[in-house]
């Protein structure tokens, strides 16, 4: 069976990180057990989105849990007006992680 991302994509909504303090939602793609002995995060450049890391993973997902969003302006997560920096994007990244209880140690 071909590994198929939307299956396990979401949406998370980020409390008050968007535009004028609004919620912004970001797509994620979430898959394998959640006990699983490791979690790896795999984080797409500017331009590019979750969809990018297929190959990846359709590897990892059956033995890890494996989380890919799509950040702020990319893929289907919101594309608020921002200044698209660096603390930003590690605060939508943080909100991401705890929202789906990852734990404190991961691949990234």
């Amino acid at each position: 069976m071909s590994f198929d991302p939307d299956l396990y994509r979401r949406t998370l909504r980020l409390a008050g990180r968007g535009q004028n303090g609004q919620d912004l939602n970001l797509s994620v793609i979430d898959a394998g057990p959640r006990d699983a002995l490791r979690t790896i995060v795999f984080l797409h450049g500017m331009g590019g989105y979750a969809g990018y890391w297929h190959h990846q993973l359709n590897h990892f997902y059956e033995g890890s849990r494996v989380i890919a969003p799509d950040l702020r302006g990319h893929g289907l997560s919101d594309a608020p007006i921002s200044t698209y920096s660096r603390d930003e994007l590690l605060g939508d990244i943080e909100a991401v992680l705890a929202l789906l209880d990852v734990p404190t140690q991961f691949i990234w």
